[in-house]
C-alpha cells in the first residue's frame, strides 16, 4: 500500500470515529414568524437611512433608537418562544 493510500485510509478512520454532530433545530409560532419578518423590513429601513436622509427628513435621533429599540424586543420575544425540534440532551423530543 502507498503512504498516500494509508494517509487516505487514517483519515477516513479519524472521520468516522468523531461523533456525529448534533442536529438542533427550533420551531417558532406563525405570530413569531410574522415579528421576525416586521423586524427585517425595519432593519432595511433603517439601513437606508445615511445621516444626509435623516438631517432632510426631519428625523431625530430618538426615531431610529426607538425602531431599534423595537426590532430588539420584536427578536427577544422570538428567541424566548422557540421551541428545539430535537432533542439537545438526549433526552425525549418535546413534540413527539
Amino acid at each position: 500500500m502507498t503512504a498516500r493510500r494509508k494517509r487516505k485510509r487514517r483519515q477516513r478512520a479519524v472521520a468516522a470515529s468523531r461523533p456525529a454532530p448534533v442536529a438542533v433545530g427550533y420551531g417558532i409560532t406563525e405570530d413569531a414568524h410574522q415579528l421576525l419578518c416586521r423586524a427585517q423590513q425595519a432593519t432595511l429601513l433603517l439601513s437606508t437611512l445615511s445621516a444626509d436622509v435623516a438631517f432632510y427628513a426631519g428625523f431625530s435621533e430618538s426615531g431610529p433608537a426607538a425602531v431599534a429599540d423595537y426590532v430588539a424586543r420584536d427578536l427577544e420575544t422570538v428567541l424566548n418562544g422557540a421551541v428545539p425540534l430535537h432533542p439537545i440532551d438526549g433526552g425525549e423530543p418535546p413534540f413527539s
